[in-house]
């Protein structure tokens, strides 16, 4: 099914399938890798984006980016080198919902190429201390302890730069920033502003030769006073030990299951493999083979829920009904109930504020928070958040906070930018003024009858 992305590893791979589709007569096809010019690049995102190629063939550069959420099927014609990168291909398909496969198809003689791949990775300490060396050699001060580097520069036993010199200074730098060594920080670009002395061609080649320059070069900032001494190779040997073995497990699991898809279940492998100190992600298969064999369905969507829509509604100020309210309003009620049966009670109103996105967040003590999981029927998205030492969360988006013990004070609503709703039981005390109640010293306080009234 259609629209489709064939994944190789190498662009060699990627264009022999791309003229082979051509050539069955299949026109709309397009190729994109990482040798593929940035001009083209853009044409091809926007074809592909508008519907205009149904047949995508590709190398691990097409991803970055691209979130289109109609793609029905993922090929992958050579293996990949670990089942992170398998993993995360599989998942540009069915982000829509709805339904979508993916094949993998493969020779026995990939497996020794993939395994290369994996390793290939990770470049030697004396050789990342070397180029390590030469970027900070060349580089130039600009304040404040930061140096500004060249990508491009090389190793002093370099005659001069190869084609994979930047890819690999890259790395380097990546490597020691996971190793907590340096920071890293892009400038604000600021390129040079329109000359009407000159014409637009000498306009245009003053702007690329700026981002030709701004893109290869990084500001960095050491952490550790030993980036440039024998300390590097000790703290960098740790870091790269630690992703070359995250490597090799990733591998190792993607090998375990190809070469016994029907008998090692793809989702008990993923979620074996991405369980980390002992917290494991969610259980949920929509028909492995290994699933299809057993006859084991579940087809339990997350709880995040099938589509999830980060576009919430600006952070200070309420939308919808709620709209004219305090951006750190306060409700009290009044309840004999038990806590279980009061969020039943709730539970419509509840509801309708995640649906309508008025509310994004809760906060609330635990059991409150498991309570409103198990009795607010919605499958809309919704974040709890558990309140801590009497602190609200200070969240970017609408919140709603939920203070049900009258023997603990009401939690602290900060000064973030965040709208905050809270509601609390009205038994609960005033500190600073004895003999209060907390919703009597409070300006704008209404009850929660009127409140619910205002939502109509």
């Amino acid at each position: 099914p259609k629209p489709l992305i064939i994944y190789t590893t190498e662009p060699s791979q990627a264009e022999i399938i791309f003229k082979d589709l051509l050539k069955s007569g299949l026109l709309r096809v397009g190729c994109f890798t990482g040798k593929t010019a940035a001009h083209a690049r853009e044409e091809l995102l926007g074809r592909w984006n508008k519907a205009d190629i149904d047949i995508m063939v590709a190398t691990s550069a097409f991803g970055l980016g691209v979130d289109k959420s109609d793609i029905r099927s993922v090929l992958h014609a050579v293996l990949p080198e670990n089942i992170d990168r398998f993993y995360q291909e599989v998942g540009r398909a069915g982000r829509d919902g709805l339904a979508c496969q993916s094949c993998l198809i493969y020779q026995q003689s990939q497996i020794k190429d993939a395994r290369e791949i994996n390793r290939q990775k990770h470049i030697t300490v004396e050789k990342g201390f070397e180029k390590w060396e030469a970027l900070w050699k060349h580089g130039k001060t600009i304040g404040g302890g930061a140096r500004l580097v060249n990508l491009s520069s090389i190793r002093l036993d370099q005659l001069r730069a190869s084609e994979g010199n930047k890819v690999w200074n890259w790395r380097t730098i990546l490597l020691m920033h996971r190793a907590g060594i340096i920071e890293i920080k892009f400038n604000k670009p600021d390129p040079p502003v329109f000359n009407s002395k000159k014409t637009i061609d000498e306009n245009s080649k003053n702007v690329t030769d700026y981002y030709n320059s701004y893109y290869n070069t990084v500001a960095i900032t050491p952490i550790s006073d030993g980036h440039l001494l024998q300390d590097w190779r000790t703290q960098i040997n740790v870091q790269r030990t630690y992703e070359k073995n995250q490597n090799n497990r990733g591998f190792n699991a993607l090998l375990e299951w190809i070469e016994e898809p029907e008998d090692c279940a793809l989702c008990d492998v993923l979620l074996k493999h991405y369980t980390i100190d002992g917290h494991s992600p969610e259980y949920t298969c929509g028909g492995c083979p290994g699933c299809i064999k057993s006859g084991r369905f579940t087809h339990a969507a997350p709880t995040v829920g099938g589509v999830v829509n980060t576009n919430f509604p600006p952070s200070n100020e309420w939308t919808g009904r709620m709209l004219g309210l305090n951006s750190h309003q306060h409700v009290y009620f009044a309840s004999t109930l038990t806590r279980k049966r009061l969020v039943r009670s709730w539970s419509h109103w509840l509801a309708t504020l995640i649906e309508k996105k008025e509310v994004v967040a809760i906060c609330a003590d635990k059991s409150t928070l498991e309570l409103i999981q198990e009795e607010v029927n919605t499958s809309a998205f919704w974040m709890g958040n558990e309140i801590t030492d009497s602190e609200a969360s200070n969240e970017l988006w609408p919140q709603l906070l939920i203070h049900t013990e009258a023997a603990k004070r009401l939690p602290d609503l900060g000064w973030g930018d965040s709208c905050k709703l809270l509601i609390a039981t009205n038994e609960v005390s005033d500190l600073r003024h004895p003999g209060r109640k907390w919703w009597e010293t409070k300006v704008g306080t209404m009850s929660l009858d009127i409140f619910l009234s205002r939502l109509g």
